[in-house]
């Protein structure tokens, strides 16, 4: 899945330290889309030039950089019991 799952402000809420709630948007997140169950991933990685989600149980998955201060995310198609990210830096 492409494209950013959360409102653009929330983001730049994020990102600028000013969201209420930043746990609520960072990390695993259960999510119900056409397909059924899933899972939101999102994670700031300041200076990342890519993240990527591994799982024991699947090939390492590409989150999508959202902002340019390191805000990225992806969507698993399956929830995932734990997740790790592996993150590459600028060359």
């Amino acid at each position: 899945m492409s494209g950013m799952t959360l409102d653009p402000h929330e983001v730049h809420a994020v990102v600028e330290g000013e969201h209420g709630d930043p746990f609520a948007v960072l990390g695993p997140h259960r999510v119900q889309t056409p397909d059924g169950a899933a899972v939101v991933v999102r994670a700031i990685v300041p200076g990342a030039a890519a993240v990527r989600v591994l799982r024991a149980d699947a090939p390492p998955t590409a989150m999508e950089c959202l902002h340019p201060a390191g805000f990225f995310e992806t969507v698993l198609p399956r929830p995932a019991r734990r997740v790790r990210l592996s993150a590459r830096g600028d060359a």
